[in-house]
């Protein structure tokens, strides 16, 4: 019965070793795999952070040109205004020319 003990116990051992030597053997492999992945992930990153940046860029001319549109916008209004105060203004001054050929 000792020797049953004895027969399971080194088996246990040597199954115990041949886990611990495949996890030391494949250890490496997933080392060089996080590596890799870890540089794809600051590559990605740094994409992100570039992309996000010009993002920024074009929102800042988008603002900027949307203020340039409003402003002439603003200028067209202020021009009709003025084009219509004329146009009346010369209405009335053609009708008193008008009044002072007739007489």
């Amino acid at each position: 019965m000792d020797f049953l003990f004895i027969g399971l116990a080194l088996g246990c051992a040597i199954f115990l070793f041949k886990i611990i030597s495949e996890y030391m053997s494949e250890t490496p492999v997933f080392h060089n795999k996080i590596q890799q992945a870890d540089a794809e992930e600051l590559q990605y990153e740094t994409q992100v952070q570039s992309l996000l940046a010009a993002k920024e860029n074009h929102a800042a001319q988008v603002k900027k040109v949307d203020g340039e549109i409003k402003a002439l916008e603003n200028m067209r209004d202020e021009l009709k205004t003025a084009i219509d105060a004329t146009k009346k203004e010369m209405a009335r001054q053609g009708k008193i020319v008008m009044k002072r050929n007739v007489e």
